[in-house]
């Protein structure tokens, strides 16, 4: 039997009088990859932000009512420290955002945060989560480096081992791979494919290509609704819903 590691009922989100998210149930089942398609601004990059509350700092005028359920707590209630949430659901954004630091320092940013100091802890954290992003060997002579001197694809690696560092549950990776090459995709999403070992991932992807490759959960959005949810093969080559198969075939989006 599959658990689920997140799980939002009837989540709504809403910008001032514009109600963007309407009533979302959606589960997310730990050490999967969970793919949320559908077209431009049908919501998608909105209800990743939620799963961990970062939508509340980014879009501080952003009202949210429903369920968002984490490890057996209504995050929507009570007062979970912001910075403990996000430890446990990391971020990683469209474009690669290495801080103007050192390669070493970009990943050893979020574990002093939260408290390590000895120097020969942070090393361990730094080079093995730079091993599990598939970077070590790239740049393991050129650690005290600006972070912004690496290639577009190894800079989003670093944001990924940044986002490993502070070892979370769950991975939010909004559209990881938009601003790279087809060398440094292919590369994102075998690295992607091997988190699952360990992580639960979830992502927004505007390739209905990529989402049918790597994911094994595929949700579709259209206008703020989750309109259809299954496993991916399922839900692309015999999709229950007609806006489904319509947005699949290219009708429309």
């Amino acid at each position: 039997m599959t658990d689920s590691i997140i799980k939002t009922e009837n989540l709504k989100v809403a910008y001032g009088e514009h109600q963007v998210i309407h009533g979302i149930d959606l589960e997310v089942i730990e050490g999967e990859v969970t793919a949320l398609i559908g077209p431009s601004g049908c919501g998608k990059s909105t209800l990743l932000q939620t799963l961990n509350l970062l939508i509340r700092s980014m879009s501080p005028n952003a009202t949210l009512s429903g369920t968002i359920t984490f490890s057996g707590k209504n995050i929507l209630k009570g007062k979970m420290d912001a910075l403990d949430l996000r430890k446990q659901i990391g971020m990683v954004f469209q474009k690669p955002n290495p801080f103007p630091k050192s390669i070493f320092e970009n990943v050893a940013y979020g574990p002093r945060v939260h408290g390590y100091k000895k120097k020969k802890q942070l090393q361990e954290i730094v080079e093995q989560t730079l091993t599990d992003a598939y970077l070590w060997d790239e740049v393991k002579d050129r650690l005290h480096e600006s972070a912004l001197e690496l290639s577009g694809g190894q800079q989003q690696r670093l944001c990924i081992a940044r986002a490993l560092a502070t070892k979370p549950d769950v991975l939010l990776m909004d559209e990881p791979t938009s601003a790279l090459d087809p060398v440094s995709t292919q590369g994102i999403e075998d690295l992607i494919q091997k988190l699952k070992e360990q992580y639960t991932v979830v992502m927004v992807t505007h390739q209905m290509e990529q989402a049918a490759r790597i994911s094994d959960t595929t949700a579709f959005l259209y206008m703020g609704q989750l309109i259809e949810v299954n496993d991916t093969t399922q839900l692309f080559f015999s999709p229950k819903r007609q806006q489904t198969e319509d947005y699949i075939t290219g009708k429309f989006g």
